[in-house]
């Protein structure tokens, strides 16, 4: 029995010794770099397709000539409070009827895409809040073909919102953050802001994973402390906090931070653009008029903005604060590029949306 066993065991290392070992694994691909991401952007969904500086006039441009009076439809990127204020001015001052249009501008909202009604041809023109969702729309395959035109905030608004509490309530703070400043704290967000802020702490040293991230939108919830800062736009929530007494915010501003966007983005279908050019010409020529008035006649421009804000009621001196802290982001890099979008920066911008799973690439060139 033993010499039996002693048999089988001797047959199956046998055996054994003759098999093939299992094939390995095949090796991951190693992830993309954030050069190789760009690259591919730039190959496959640059923003030179999508955005353009074409059509804007130089300062100083006299009233464009026209043979007919144009009507247009005008989606605006939120309900109607001073966002949209160049809009308002350019109504008032008659610097679309210098132009030959004969305006409507229609309140957004949450309930409200209109790149979608843009594409379905409701509105000539969607005023969009941001070039990241452009860039989205453009990259989606049900998405359709539409142009920036213009964006009247050169530079993003959106910040990190903190209040600093070793600062008393009437007194503006100095204190300056630092991404490592939210290490262990708890951020909120909206479902769309999430990546950005993500994005923005890792691009400087900060492990999004160590940071919390809730799904709140008021900034009751940063007054009463259940979070430690929230995703914001520096001309909106700070003028909140200040109304109720809180001086002593400080902001994270994503704009000084790696983060490139543009907001409030004058978007048409390319058809529009290629069948109409006069029209868009004459369009940004009025809208250029309006933005160079607020900034060169703000009190006047804040009282015509606070009878036009039909959608939230607000005196001069609070549109006028908005107009303070958002001056340097219609600025841009000077006066001579007002309205201008950037499509490298747009490019920079959407290699880290695809990183971060926001979009996918075309296969082919788009």
């Amino acid at each position: 029995m033993l010499r039996f066993l002693l048999a089988l065991a001797f047959a199956a290392l046998l055996s054994a010794c003759g098999r093939a070992p299992p094939p390995a694994a095949p090796a991951a691909a190693p992830a993309a770099t954030y050069a190789q991401t760009l690259a591919s952007v730039q190959a496959r969904l640059p923003a030179a397709r999508y955005a353009t500086n074409d059509f804007i006039p130089d300062a100083g441009t006299p009233p464009p000539a026209f043979d007919r009076r144009v009507r247009l439809r005008i989606g605006m990127p939120w309900l109607l409070n001073d966002e949209e204020a160049p809009w308002y001015i350019a109504q008032e001052k008659k610097f679309f009827a210098a132009a030959g249009l004969d305006v409507e501008l229609l309140s957004g909202g949450p309930a409200h895409n209109y790149l979608a009604v843009l594409a379905g041809g409701g509105v000539e023109i969607g005023v969009i809040n941001m070039t990241t969702q452009v860039t989205k729309f453009v990259a989606s395959p049900t998405g359709a073909d539409v142009v920036i035109v213009a964006v009247t905030l050169r530079r993003t608004p959106e910040a990190i919102l903190a209040i600093d509490h070793d600062t008393p309530r009437d007194r503006r703070s100095t204190r300056v953050l630092r991404a490592a400043d939210f290490a262990g704290k708890t951020i909120a967000v909206e479902t769309t802001s999430q990546y950005v802020m993500e994005s923005v702490l890792a691009l400087n040293g900060q492990p999004p994973g160590e940071v919390k991230f809730l799904r709140v939108s008021t900034v009751d919830t940063l007054i009463m402390r259940r979070v430690d800062g929230m995703a914001s736009w520096i001309v909106n929530q700070p003028r909140l906090l200040e109304d109720a007494g809180y001086l002593n915010w400080v902001a994270y501003p994503l704009a000084q931070h790696g983060w490139e966007g543009a907001a409030d983005v004058s978007v048409v279908r390319r058809d529009f653009l290629r069948d109409q050019p006069d029209v868009v010409r004459r369009y940004l020529w009025a809208l250029r008029q309006a933005v160079e008035f607020m900034l060169d006649e703000p009190v006047a421009a804040a009282e015509i903005t606070s009878r036009y804000a039909t959608g939230q009621p607000l005196t001069p001196a609070q549109v006028l604060r908005r107009f303070e802290l958002q001056r340097d982001l219609v600025l841009g890099d000077g006066r001579a590029g007002l309205l201008r979008a950037d499509p490298d920066a747009i490019d920079r911008t959407a290699a880290h949306m695809v990183r971060a799973g926001v979009i996918a690439l075309p296969a082919a060139p788009r």
